[in-house]
């Protein structure tokens, strides 16, 4: 079966998928048809036409690389703080988890006259999108809180000098 240059509908690519596989790898062009309109291209990928970065898996260094940067990833996490807790708690700096891809963010407790108090919980952002993967549930981090405002009461209720 000759591969020149050749366009072949989807139907019959599916039947003929590993003949068409062999023939991209010898060096063939061939475009898969949909109702007559170009949809896939099959195509041997040489060393002088590398693969695209996106899919190139020896590239680690840009897949390492998050989309969305610490900024972003902590004003993800405010936001949704901002619609399920009080004002005192509010997200820290993110840590990025490269093994896991995401942004871990510390969800924490803070008065401007005391400063932060303590971690009650955390905030996992996507580092490909601003989106929120999970979060520690908001009773437990409500209740992280108050165990912690129970803790400081003397100096959160003394005075301010």
């Amino acid at each position: 079966m000759e591969f020149a240059m050749q366009q072949i509908e989807i139907s019959e690519a599916k039947i003929q998928l590993p003949a068409l596989l062999d023939a991209a790898i010898n060096g063939a062009d061939i475009i898969i048809t949909q109702d007559s309109r170009p949809l896939v291209r099959l195509s041997h990928i040489s060393a002088n036409n590398a693969a695209p970065a996106s899919i190139d898996k020896t590239n680690d260094a840009a897949a390492a690389e998050p989309v969305v940067s610490e900024v972003q990833a902590q004003a993800e996490a405010s936001l949704f703080l901002s619609d399920h807790l009080p004002d005192r708690i509010s997200a820290s700096t993110p840590r990025l988890d490269t093994a896991a891809q995401v942004w871990r963010v510390p969800v924490i407790l803070a008065y401007p006259q005391l400063g932060v108090l303590g971690e009650v919980g955390e905030i996992i952002v996507s580092t490909s999108e601003e989106e929120i993967l999970s979060h520690t549930p908001v009773e437990k981090m409500r209740k992280a809180a108050w165990e912690i405002i129970e803790k400081h009461r003397d100096a959160i209720e003394a005075p301010l000098p």
